[in-house]
C-alpha cells in the first residue's frame, strides 16, 4: 500500500485516507502484533523510503486506540505517550474534576511508560527518554510539575548514569537541572557525580549572558543547592567582571546573574556584593539601582552590617530608590539613616508617584515640596487626587462621619479613565477602612471582595487588621488566627512578597497571639 504520490502537492487526499484505515483497523483490546496490521505496514514502509509526511502522521495522531496500541510497542512507546497528554484539556468549569482525573491518568501513563523502558533492550531507550523529557520540560499545562514529581520518583528507582551523560552532551540545561535535582535525592550517588554535573550547570549558566531566552531557563533554578556542590568563586568572578561587559550586552540580561549572586548571600561575601553592586550600578548621578535587581536587593539590605548599609546609602541620590528602602527596611537604625538623607536631600530628579508614597510615609515635608514643582498634566492631577483623598483620610481634626462625607462629596477631574478609576477605587477603599472599629467584618468582607479583583498591599494589611479586631474578644480567638494564618499566607502567594515594615507587624500578630 503506497501513499507516497500523494505527497506532492496536497495532502488532504492523502490523510484522510490514512485517518480512515486508522478508523476502520482490526482493534485487539489487548493491543496483540495483529492490531493495526495495515498502520504497521503503511509505517514501516514509510520508515524503509524515508517517507518523513507518513511517518509523521502515525507517530503524531491523536487517535486514542492507536496511542495505546503504539504504548506497548518497544519503538514507539514515547510518541504514544506524548501524543496521549497533548490532549489534556482543561476547562476553566470543571477544571478541579478534570485535574483529579488526569493526575490519575499520568500516573497510569508514567507507570507503562517506564514499564516499557525497563523491558527496552535496544541501544537508543536513553535516547526516548531523553524526547521525553525535552517535551516535558517545556509542556506548558497546569499538571506539568506534578508529571515531573512522578518522573522524579520513577527516576530515582533506576540508572540514569548513562542517562545523564547524553544529557550532558546535548547540554539541554532544563534537563541537566532536573537530573541534577533526581541525583540529588539518591542518597547513594557519588559527590563527584553531583559536583560535575552542577559545575556544568554553573558554567552553561556564566556563558549564556548574551542571550536572553538562555537565560530564562535557569529562572527556577535553586542555585543554593547547586552551589552546594561547586564553588561560588566562579560566579563571583564573573559578577566582579560585569562593568567590563556592561556596555557589550543586555543590561536586562545581567540582572539574573546579580539576582543569583543576592540569593546566595552569606555575611562573608557581604562586602563582596557591596564592591560589586558599587562597580556596576554606579554612574555620574549616583547608584543607578535600575541596573540591578532593584528589589530583591533593597530587601536583601535588611541583612547588610550597618557599615556597608551606609556605603550603599551613601551613592543613592533617587528619591524614589530612598521611599522603597525606608519602606521595606526594618531595622530601626537603618531607617532613620534614610529619613535623615531624604530630608536634606535636593530635589532634582522624581517619579511624581513619589509624592503618594512620601506622604504615606510621614515625609510630609518632601511631600509638599515635590508638590509645587508638578505641573497641571494628566499625571500629575492623578498624583495629587492620590495625596488629597490621602490627606482627608488621615485628617486628625476630621470625624470620622466627617471623612465620609468629604470624600463622597470629593470631585474626581481627571480625564484619564484607568487613573480616574484607581482614584475612585482608592475613594473606595478609604471609605472602607473608617468603618474598621465600628464593623470589623464589613471591612474584613469587603476587602476581599477588592483583593480577589485587584491584589494590593494595603488590601492585605486591612484584612489582616479588620480580622484580628473582629476575633479580638471571641472565646475561639486562638483558632480563627490560625485560620487567619492560613488565609494571609494564600493571599500572599497573589502579591509581589515584597513585605514591607507594618505588613511584617501585621502578619506575625496572630503567630505571636498563637504562641507556636
Amino acid at each position: 500500500m503506497n501513499l507516497e504520490h500523494l505527497n506532492r502537492e496536497k495532502n488532504i487526499t492523502r490523510d484522510s485516507l490514512l485517518n480512515v484505515i486508522i478508523e476502520n483497523e482490526e482493534k485487539n483490546i489487548y493491543y496483540s502484533k495483529e492490531s493495526f496490521k495495515h498502520t504497521q505496514h503503511i509505517l514501516n514502509s514509510a520508515i524503509k523510503s524515508n517517507d518523513i509526511f507518513i511517518i509523521d502522521k502515525i507517530l503524531h495522531s491523536w487517535n486514542i486506540k492507536l496511542n495505546a496500541f503504539l504504548l506497548t510497542q518497544e519503538n514507539y512507546y514515547q510518541f504514544a505517550f506524548i501524543n496521549l497528554i497533548k490532549q489534556f484539556r482543561i476547562n476553566n468549569i470543571i477544571e478541579n474534576y478534570e485535574l483529579k482525573v488526569y493526575k490519575v491518568m499520568l500516573e497510569i501513563l508514567v507507570n507503562l511508560y517506564f514499564e516499557m523502558y525497563n523491558k527496552d533492550h535496544s541501544s537508543n531507550k536513553n535516547d526516548k527518554l531523553y524526547l521525553l523529557l525535552t517535551f516535558i520540560i517545556n509542556w506548558n499545562h497546569k499538571l506539568h510539575d506534578y508529571l515531573l514529581s512522578l518522573l522524579y520518583v520513577k527516576l530515582q528507582k533506576i540508572d540514569i548514569d548513562n542517562f545523564v551523560e547524553i544529557s550532558l552532551e546535548k547540554s539541554n540545561i532544563s534537563i541537566i537541572y532536573f537530573l541534577f535535582t533526581v541525583y540529588e535525592g539518591i542518597q547513594t550517588k557519588e559527590k563527584q557525580i553531583l559536583e560535575e554535573v552542577s559545575s556544568k550547570i554553573v558554567k552553561t549558566f556564566i556563558e549564556s549572558y548574551d542571550n536572553y531566552f538562555e537565560l530564562q531557563s535557569y529562572k527556577t533554578f535553586n542555585f543554593k543547592l547547586l552551589f552546594k556542590y561547586t564553588n561560588v568563586d566562579t560566579l563571583l568572578v564573573f559578577c566582579k567582571n560585569l562593568s567590563n561587559i556592561r556596555n557589550n550586552s543586555n543590561q536586562y540580561n545581567l540582572k539574573n546573574y546579580l539576582e543569583v549572586l543576592f540569593n546566595l548571600y552569606t555575611r562573608k561575601m557581604e562586602i563582596e556584593i557591596v564592591n560589586i553592586v558599587l562597580n556596576f550600578a554606579k554612574t555620574d548621578y549616583g547608584l543607578n539601582l535600575g541596573l540591578i535587581n532593584e528589589d530583591k536587593f533593597i530587601t536583601l539590605l535588611n541583612l547588610f552590617e550597618i557599615s556597608n548599609f551606609k556605603l550603599i546609602l551613601k551613592d543613592i541620590n533617587h528619591i524614589d530608590d530612598l521611599l522603597k528602602i525606608y519602606n521595606i527596611i526594618l531595622d530601626k537604625a537603618k531607617k532613620n539613616i534614610v529619613s535623615k538623607k531624604l530630608e536634606d536631600i535636593k530635589i532634582t530628579v522624581f517619579n511624581k508617584n513619589s509624592v503618594f508614597l512620601a506622604q504615606e510615609l510621614g515625609f510630609y515635608e518632601l511631600s509638599t515640596r515635590i508638590l509645587k514643582i508638578l505641573n497641571d498634566d494628566e499625571t500629575s492631577k492623578f498624583v495629587k487626587c492620590k495625596v488629597e483623598l490621602s490627606s482627608i483620610y488621615k485628617d486628625n481634626i476630621l470625624t470620622i462621619k466627617e471623612k465620609h462625607e468629604k470624600l463622597n462629596n470629593f470631585k474626581i477631574n481627571i480625564i484619564s479613565h484607568t487613573n480616574k478609576q484607581y482614584c475612585q477605587n482608592y475613594l473606595t477603599f478609604l471609605n472602607i477602612i473608617l468603618n474598621i472599629d465600628r464593623d470589623p467584618k464589613y471591612v474584613y468582607d469587603s476587602l476581599k471582595k477588592l483583593f480577589k479583583n485587584s491584589p494590593q498591599h494595603s488590601y492585605f494589611i486591612n484584612i489582616a487588621i479588620a480580622y484580628i479586631e473582629l476575633v479580638k474578644d471571641d472565646e475561639d480567638k486562638k483558632d480563627k488566627l490560625k485560620y487567619l494564618i492560613k488565609e494571609l499566607k494564600i493571599l500572599l502567594e497573589k502579591l509581589d512578597n515584597k513585605l514591607v515594615l507594618k505588613e511584617y507587624e501585621i502578619f506575625l500578630q496572630p503567630f505571636a497571639e498563637c504562641q507556636f
